[in-house]
């Protein structure tokens, strides 16, 4: 894996949705298929013209001049799961797959019980919080949508170490086009 950092010009770029498009001009040849070629955070709370973008990916993504993105580090990780790590801090920003829409503040508890089914046997959450959360807005086809989303963050005991990993490398939830889905361990 691949784990790079971009920053995204929002002055150059509009529309949330295409977001991810011009990212995957940076990996020639891939798609994003439900976040299996790469997945990507965007930290839509941290308002201003340069915003940073997390991405994994499983190629080395091409330098090249472009207005909307600049890569400004790459390398290739033989894990994302240091060794030594038994404990740690994570964040996610996520859409729960839920069939209806939900309220962070209010679904809290539910969301947190999907979160904890998604990681399955791979780790136990310590402690968890949610915020800041965010609705995005854009337009595909001509109409315009929102998604509200959630950010959690707080602390994970590691159970299984392989699970984990592969649970890093794909996008947890919906809407991994919008930059959510990557969990971030530190």
């Amino acid at each position: 894996m691949f784990v790079s950092k971009f920053l995204l010009n929002r002055q150059k770029i509009f529309n949330s949705w295409e977001i991810h498009k011009v990212l995957e001009s940076h990996f020639p040849g891939v798609q994003m298929v439900a976040g299996r070629d790469y997945i990507y955070r965007l930290e839509w709370y941290k308002i201003g013209i340069s915003v940073p973008v997390l991405v994994y990916s499983k190629q080395r993504p091409e330098t090249r001049i472009c207005k909307e993105f600049q890569l400004f580090e790459s390398e290739e990780c033989p894990t994302l799961l240091p060794v030594d790590m038994t404990k740690c801090e994570f964040s996610i920003f996520l859409v729960p797959d839920f069939a209806t829409d939900f309220c962070p503040e209010n679904d809290f508890a539910s969301i947190l019980t999907w979160f904890k089914e998604k990681l399955q046997v791979a780790a136990e959450v310590l402690t968890c919080e949610s915020g800041p959360n965010n609705c995005i807005y854009y337009d595909l086809e001509e109409k315009s949508y929102s998604q509200q989303t959630i950010n959690l963050k707080g602390t994970l005991q590691i159970k299984n170490r392989k699970k984990l990993e592969k649970l890093l490398e794909t996008a947890i939830g919906q809407k991994p086009e919008l930059g959510c889905g990557l969990l971030l361990l530190k």
